[in-house]
């Protein structure tokens, strides 16, 4: 064996620990598939559906690139250990398939962005080009990978492409869950409920964007300090996987809006206590006239009231174009 190649446990063995992490997020992504399938689309467009049916088919392709590329690299350059160095065919498409889920769950939370801040085109013409710039990138590191046939010169010529592909993507995640962040933050309102449910939807968007954020700063900081250990390639494909749960996540927390109790109006009782006093005769009875007070205080409450269901139809209504 040369001496100078490095042994199967130093080049694979703390990606062969990431790249296993895949099956568990993808056993996640499957269960809220199943979820969003049988409890979450009634209501979604066909656009939505058909997205979701990508994600999966494309995760579940790129599932099947990883145990390739496990086998590869754990099974068959066992017996040939020049292979350590050689990039095995599924490395590329791995890396394609990553960049195919990125746009697609980018360009849904772009288009949920779009909607909520009452369709404002400069917000998609300042996100959209991040994504596309970022896609591009990711698709020329993968490019290269055909281009070169070992790691070693795949690392000295793809430095920038890749340095640039996450460093984008870092900006859009952190972009994107600020927007979102800060739309429904204006969108609070005077009752509880409501807000409570912003909240919690604020405090998903900044903690998915943050740690799909720092997946891509870990994963170029592994590719620049590390590029011996190949722990990069299978942070790349956990990121993947990170961003397929947090779609399919995001679209399964409309439960919780539905099970929110809305604000019920009691417009029977209303319409009674007016009657009487429209028609009743004689004097008006001291208890009617608090009733009456009562009212009065009910309907500003009522508008509030209103104005907050609203603002949550309106957040609903985002969910399910």
């Amino acid at each position: 064996m040369d001496a100078s190649l490095p042994t199967v446990a130093q080049f694979f063995g703390a990606c062969f620990i990431t790249l296993n992490m895949t099956f568990v997020l993808y056993g996640i992504s499957v269960a809220q598939g199943y979820e969003y399938a049988f409890f979450s689309k009634s209501r979604d467009s066909s656009y939505i559906k058909v997205m979701v049916c990508l994600v999966l088919l494309v995760e579940t392709i790129h599932t099947g690139l990883v145990i390739h590329f496990l086998y590869y690299y754990a099974v068959t350059a066992t017996d040939n250990p020049a292979l350590v160095l050689h990039i095995a065919w599924s490395s590329a498409v791995k890396l394609i398939c990553e960049s195919i889920v990125v746009m697609l769950v980018h360009s849904f939370y772009i288009r949920r962005i779009w909607i909520v801040s009452g369709r404002k085109l400069w917000l998609v013409a300042i996100l959209a080009p991040l994504l596309i710039a970022r896609t591009a990138f990711s698709l020329s590191t993968a490019g290269l990978m055909y281009v070169h046939d070992n790691w070693i010169g795949f690392r000295d010529s793809a430095l920038f492409t890749s340095a640039m592909s996450c460093t984008l993507l870092a900006v859009t995640d952190f972009s994107i869950a600020s927007t979102m962040s800060y739309y429904l933050y204006v969108g609070r309102g005077a009752h509880e409920s409501t807000n409570r449910l912003l909240h919690t939807l604020m405090a998903y968007c900044v903690n998915t964007g943050l740690v799909t954020m720092f997946c891509s700063f870990i994963t170029l900081g592994m590719f620049v300090g590390f590029p011996e250990r190949h722990i990069f390639a299978g942070l790349v494909d956990v990121g993947s996987k990170l961003y397929a749960n947090s779609l399919l996540g995001s679209l399964n927390m409309r439960t919780l809006l539905r099970d929110i109790p809305k604000p019920g109006h009691s417009l029977n009782f209303n319409t009674v206590v007016s009657t009487n006093i429209q028609f009743g005769s004689g004097p008006i009875p001291s208890n009617i006239m608090s009733v009456g007070k009562q009212i009065e205080i009910y309907q500003q409450t009522s508008t509030m009231e209103v104005s907050d269901a609203t603002r949550r139809t309106t957040m609903e209504h985002s969910f399910h174009e």
